[in-house]
Order: structure tokens, then sequence, then C-alpha cells
């Protein structure tokens, strides 16, 4: 313990030392010649080399080899000259400028909310405090609209200068000059927007940027100089002047003023100092910015190595087992096998590989098959893994999110595609194809209220607040109706026998004459064959993400050829499983193989058998979300009407 106070107290004095020095040395005064900086000091009586260099913290050998005889006389009056540097003043000299670099302060940028966007997940996607999107856009606490545009101010990026930061395209600009302004590399903007079109900037887009990424060289060049190498002390002789003792040194006047600070020359007899000079090479490395990223040709070829583009009708396709025993996988692969079979007979090249997920041990970042894919699909029903998305985002392959609809990588992994619509999308999306439907109607919703139907909550969102009401099935049924009025009902329950009771009261009103559209919950699709007849006489309509009508010729096709091809039926699942495989076998490898596996051109809208595809990005640095849902409308006589809406 004494030790440690023991070398304490050495520190402390020390650095009381240092501050005193540096303090001692600040009040020196400083001249320049030929470009560099000395202290200068005028000698004392009593002074003394060591004491001088222990004064000002000054090492003895550079003093005196800075200034010529003092070791042999030390003359009052006499000025001392050393480097500010504390370097000897005769070596080769290497300028190295800093790095260019620029502070960016972050401006506002605009961002208008999409479909089943909340200020929640807004936030988020920008890594700011929800509270910032309440600040600046009164009103937002209430919630926030499709469509509407809310501020968003970016924290200043004090702790990290380089960090990516957003910026709303203005008129005029293009990579080049944006890469200009911010010391980026257009490389570096393209990779952080995979989405963006570098030929065609939308003005209000909203992109991302780092700093002080544009690629760089050192350059080095050497010059010949005149270098101070010492000052040697001079005594004025009679016919001296300035002009002379510089014409004698070969020095211009102004440097032998200035190593005197003096503009007068000394009486006959006093003592100054001339500065020594010899030939010096100085080599110079200067910073050039690498500009070939500015042209059209470097920035397709830039272009193309970042979305890593490969040879057009190839595919290399690897599909991710989450279990491959499970239902859901094992007649995903069949039906994707049978869409395999028509594409190769359709002429695609397409070389496979399924990948059991359930193996001890496996390390998908390192897998050479995944690493080797331009296209993985990911059969997961829950917790489909960020690694695969990791690994699209690094190899430039497009990962397809098939069944999990609570993942959220499609918003920051700009290779994921979600394939069924995440909840807060479909809803908006359903509540609002629903409300355009029933314009002008008061909106019922009917049964048990239930706090988790957010389906319910957006629909209650399209209608004026005096046209709605929630009711219980008996208020339905003793509601005085007339037939001024139009309405529009809703259905909370969930369970066959419940869904029973409440459209046979429907059904009820309607032979009563009383004009009501029926909504159900996209469970109700479960139900479709065995109250098909009840769906029917109440016109029921209901939202979902998929829908395959199996008396449809084209799906009893498909059942058929799977019965043949595997002795079996396929599963009987919402989504069925094997047509999900199906479609999506028909969709992406004729897309992959169109376009190289660059997802921003050549995407197609091809219809399915149970799902339409039509995938677009949310903004230039997001992933894909299929756009396409459905209502479905029963009508009499089982007729069943699949009515698409984006």
């Amino acid at each position: 313990m004494k030790f440690k106070l023991f070398s304490v107290a050495l520190s402390a004095v020390a650095l009381a030392a240092s501050i005193t020095i540096a303090a001692q040395n600040a009040e020196l005064k400083t001249i320049n010649i030929q470009g560099k900086e000395y202290y200068s000091y005028t000698i004392k009586k009593g002074d003394s080399v060591y004491g001088i260099c222990k004064k000002f913290g000054w090492d003895e050998s550079l003093l005196q080899q800075c200034n010529i005889g003092l070791d042999k006389k030390m003359n009052k009056g006499q000025t001392l000259y050393y480097p500010v540097s504390g370097k000897p003043i005769a070596q080769t000299e290497v300028s190295v400028p800093r790095k260019f670099r620029v502070d960016v302060n972050p401006q506002p940028v605009t961002h208008t909310v999409t479909r089943g966007e909340t200020v929640y997940s807004i936030a988020s996607l920008y890594g700011i405090p929800v509270d910032y999107i309440y600040e600046n856009n009164p009103g937002s606490r209430n919630g926030i609209r499709t469509g509407q545009t809310l501020t968003i101010i970016q924290p200043a990026k004090a702790t990290n200068p380089n960090a990516p930061f957003y910026y709303s395209i203005a008129p005029g600009d293009n990579l080049s000059g944006l890469a200009d302004k911010f010391n980026a590399s257009v490389e570096s903007i393209v990779r952080l927007n995979p989405g963006l079109n570098a030929k065609d900037l939308q003005t209000g887009q909203t992109i991302r940027i780092q700093p002080n990424t544009r690629p760089s060289k050192m350059v080095s060049s050497s010059d010949e100089i005149n270098s101070v190498t010492a000052f040697t002390p001079y005594k004025v002789g009679k016919n001296d002047s300035w002009e002379s003792i510089a014409q004698k040194s070969n020095l211009p006047v102004q440097d032998i003023k200035n190593a005197n600070s003096s503009q007068t020359l000394p009486e006959k007899g006093e003592w100054i100092v001339v500065p020594q000079t010899e030939r010096k090479v100085v080599t110079q490395i200067t910073e050039v910015i690498d500009s070939t990223d500015n042209t059209p040709v470097a920035q397709q070829d830039i272009y193309q190595r970042v979305h890593k583009v490969n040879e057009k009708d190839k595919v290399d396709l690897a599909i991710v087992l989450e279990n491959p025993s499970s239902k859901s996988n094992t007649d995903f692969l069949r039906g994707f096998l049978l869409g395999l079979d028509k594409m190769k007979h359709d002429g695609y090249k397409v070389n496979m590989h399924v990948i059991d997920a359930s193996q001890a041990g496996i390390n998908f970042a390192s897998d050479s098959i995944l690493n080797a894919s331009n296209l993985i699909i990911g059969v997961y029903d829950n917790d489909f893994p960020e690694v695969l998305s990791n690994v699209g985002d690094r190899t430039g392959a497009e990962v397809v999110n098939v069944f999990d609809t609570k993942s959220n990588l499609y918003k920051t992994s700009p290779s994921t595609i979600q394939i069924l619509q995440p909840l807060d999308y479909f809803n908006d999306l359903s509540a609002s194809a629903i409300a355009s439907n029933g314009a002008g109607r008061k909106l019922f919703l009917v049964g048990e209220i239930d706090g988790n139907d957010k389906l319910a909550e957006k629909l209650m969102e399209q209608f004026p607040s005096g046209d709605v009401a929630r009711m219980p099935l008996e208020e339905f049924n003793a509601f005085p109706f007339n037939t001024v009025d139009r309405y529009i009902v809703y259905g909370y329950p969930s369970k066959k026998a419940e869904i029973e009771e409440l459209l046979n009261a429907v059904a009820e009103k309607k032979e009563q004459g009383y004009d009501i559209i029926t909504v159900g919950r996209p469970v109700w699709v479960a139900h479709m064959e065995s109250l098909s007849d009840l769906y029917g006489r109440t016109g029921v309509m209901i939202p979902s993400r998929f829908f395959y009508n199996p008396k449809a010729s084209e799906n009893r096709g498909f059942n058929q050829k799977f019965n043949a091809t595997y002795h079996r039926q396929p599963v009987n699942s919402f989504p069925q499983y094997a047509m999900m495989g199906y479609d999506i076998a028909n969709y992406f490898i004729p897309t992959t193989a169109a376009n190289g596996g660059d997802y921003n051109i050549g995407l197609i809208d091809r219809p399915g058998l149970q799902n339409d595809i039509d995938i677009k990005r949310l903004n230039t640095w997001s992933g894909f979300i299929n756009e396409t849902s459905y209502i479905i409308r029963c009508l009499p006589e089982g007729i069943v009407e699949k009515i698409e809406i984006k």
C-alpha cells in the first residue's frame, strides 16, 4: 500500500513539472524561419546550458546543435533558438497532411408513412427514440395513417462522425455529387441502399449515407529546399547592413531579421545570429481522392459488384427446412418439386440443394452451399433465423421467408423477401379494402369483444366514430334496424359454433330486407367448406393472405398430379403447404433466372394457385414484401370470388 501511495506521489510531481514546463515554453517568443517554428530565448547573467534546458524541458544536445559555439561560450544578451517540434532541424522532413474529413450534422428528413407502419416501427427504422417522433410531429401520439408525412430529426453524430445518416434527395442530386459532398464512396452509397436506382434518383427519396468512406491513396513527392541546420553568432561590423549580411549568408533579409526579432540592425560590435542553411530534400505526402467511381461506366461496374449479378438463366438454389419431418416442411418440398419439374421442362437451369436445419452443429454463416447460392428459401413456421438474412446480405443472394409472419427482418435486411404479409401491413390493407366496399355504411362489430383483434381496431379507424358500434349478439338481435341505413357487420367470433350462430342472425336480418355486408375474421377461411351454405346466404367477405378454391380446375389438376406423384393427398391446411411450394417455385425460379439474381430489375407478377406474388421494397435499404392479399367473397350456390387487393 505504501508503495502505491509513493508511486502516486511521483506521478503527481511529474505531472506538475510537465505543466510548469509547458507554461514556461508558452511564455517564450516564437519565430518562423524557412517554414519552421522556433522558440527564442535571450541569455541572462548566470545562465547555463544545463539550467536553461532544465527550465524549459529542452534536450541539451539539440540546443547545442542548433546554436553553434554554445558549448564554448555563453554571452549575456545572446539569443538562443530551439525547434518547437523538439526534432533536429537538420533532418529530412516528411509532411503528412491529415486525411480529408467532413463533419455531418444530419438534417431532418421527411418520412412518408407506408401501409403497416407504426410510430414504434418507424423509430426503429431510423434508430431514434419514439419520443423524437412525438415531439416533432404534433398529433402523432394519437396515431398515424398511411400516406402521412413525418419529420424525422436525426441525432448529431458527435460520438461517431462517420456513422451512417439519412438524407433526402434534393433536385439535381446525383451519386457523384453526393459522394463529393460527404466524402463518401459511390460504392458505399449503393451498398447501403440496395434498392437505389442511380440513374433515376427521386426528389424527396430518403437514402442512407456513410460519410468519409471515399477511397483514396497517399502520393509522395520530393523537392529540394534550403533548410536551417543551425544558428551562428555574428558580430556586427562597421559597414554591415541587413542586406549585406543576408547576401553573405545567402538568405532572405526577412529571415535574418526574424531570427533576431528586430527590424533595426544593432550597432557595431554587438552580436546577432545568422541561420545556417543547406539544401535538404523535403518529402511531401498528400492524399489523393480516387475519383474513378464518378464515371457512369465505373458506377455500373460498382452496381454489378455490389448486387452480385450472376450469369442469367442460372439459378443456384438452397432450400432450408426447419424440420424436414414436419407436415409443413414435407408438403412444401413436395409441392416445390412439382413446380421445379415444370420449370425444368420450360428450359430453366436449376442447381438445387436441400439443407436440414435440424442437424446438430450446422453453421449457416460458413455453409459452402448457402454462400454459393443466389436464391435461399427458408421454410420456418416461426422464428425465421436472422443468420439466413445475414448470409443473403453478405453474398447478394435473395432470401425468401415463406411462412413466418411475425418476423421483421424484411424491414432492415435488403435481401429478405416476406411472402405472407406481416400482421400490421395485412390489417391496414384489409381494413382499407373493406372500408372502400362499405363506404357510407354503419359499422357493427358483433360478438364478445376480442382486444387482440387488431383488424377490428384498424377497421374502426376507417369509419366515422358516430357510425361505429360494438355489441354482443343479443344486442344485435334486438337492434332496431331500418331500411334507410346500410350496414356492415364484422364478426368477432372465431369458433365454428359461434360463427354459425352469428351468421344465422345476420341471415334473418337480410331476409327481412335490411342491407347488410358481412365481414369475417381471416380464421373464417378454415370453415368455408363446412359453412359454405351459410357463408353464401350472408355474402361473407373474408380478408386473407392466401386462398385456393378446391373446385377450380387448375387446383383439382394440381391435387391429381400430387396424388399421382406421391400417392397421397396434400395436407389440408391453411395455407396449403404443397400449393405454397408450387407457387414459390413458379415465381422465384423464372425471376432469378431472368435477372441474374438482381431483384431491382426484371421482377414479374405471376399468378399462383394459392398465392399471387408481387414483391416490392419498402424503401431503399429494406427488403421486399409481397403486396398481394385478398378479399374472399362468398356467393350463393357455393360460388366464391377471389378479389386481389394491394
